[in-house]
């Protein structure tokens, strides 16, 4: 029996971007900010942050933008990898709860958005086959219960043609990370989630 999906279209403005370095030590740390909010989300999930000490100075940063306010959640304090998710200030937000993993690749906000109690999640996918982060992953958003939305940099592509067929990864060439592929494809096939 195939479970029926229900897909709703929210009037929230959500991005996702992988923002190399954005925590590295430069006088350019202000302009990658401004940059990262350019497109004034609503909701900003971001992988690959790299913040170690700067936590505090990104979170006064993000604070206070061109683009508008965000209060951002880290789970980035060292030299590399890290995520968070910055989500506007002027958005009704209360959270009840925070899931970081040990190795800073995923940081799951339990909160409720203008009043709508979710689960927002920013995950940077394994370099290599590590299936069993995506089904720790599963398990903790099981675990909470919540609809969610999760955005990052999954390292990983769902389609698993070779050549042009490919829809995820044009011109061919070596699909990375196959086996994570597989377990995030089992999981859609389940009907729980939605690409």
């Amino acid at each position: 029996m195939t479970k029926e999906l229900s897909v709703t279209i929210s009037s929230i403005n959500v991005n996702s971007m992988n923002v190399s370095t954005l925590g590295s030590r430069n006088a350019k740390t202000y302009l990658k900010v401004e940059g990262v909010t350019g497109k004034k989300a609503d909701v900003i999930f971001m992988c690959d942050i790299r913040a170690k000490d700067k936590g505090q100075e990104l979170s006064k940063l993000f604070g206070l933008t061109r683009n508008g306010c965000y209060k951002l959640y880290l789970n980035s304090s060292k030299e590399s990898r890290g995520v968070g998710i910055a989500i506007k200030r002027n958005i009704s937000q209360e959270i009840i709860g925070i899931r970081r993993d040990e190795n800073e690749n995923f940081i799951l906000l339990d909160i409720k958005l203008r009043g709508e109690r979710m689960t927002l999640g920013s995950i940077y996918g394994p370099n290599g086959n590590e299936p069993e982060f995506y089904l720790r992953l599963k398990r903790v958003l099981g675990e909470l219960g919540n609809k969610f939305i999760i955005g990052g940099d999954f390292n990983t592509v769902l389609c698993q043609e070779r050549g042009i067929e490919n829809v995820d990864k044009i011109g061919g060439g070596r699909l990375p990370n196959q086996q994570n592929a597989r377990v995030i494809n089992d999981w859609v096939k389940e009907g729980d989630i939605v690409e």
